[in-house]
């Protein structure tokens, strides 16, 4: 793919965007999230990480002393929503 790139460059004489990635948006996207962490608590963020590892709602809550899986979906839903306030909140910036 480099060299296709590469000849398209000196057959056109200009730069080609790489359109795959955008730097800024990613570390401003990587920063917003990074805050959002911040105004969680320990229980929410371990809730979190356990679910991006795989850990399945029930695990989750056997893990962090629920008595059913039920108290671990409503606090991602409150995640959730707090996630969205915070986000909107962030563009009226």
């Amino acid at each position: 793919m480099q060299d296709s790139v590469q000849k398209e460059y000196q057959r056109t004489n200009h730069d080609i965007a790489d359109g795959s990635i955008n730097v800024e948006d990613d570390v401003l996207d990587n920063a917003i999230v990074d805050e959002f962490k911040k105004s969680l608590t320990e229980r929410d963020m371990q809730i979190l990480t356990m679910g991006m590892d795989g850990y399945t709602h029930k695990e989750i809550a056997e893990k962090l002393g629920y008595s059913n899986h039920s108290g671990v979906l409503k606090r991602i839903n409150r995640i959730a929503e707090a996630w969205l306030d915070f986000v909107d909140d962030s563009k009226n910036l």
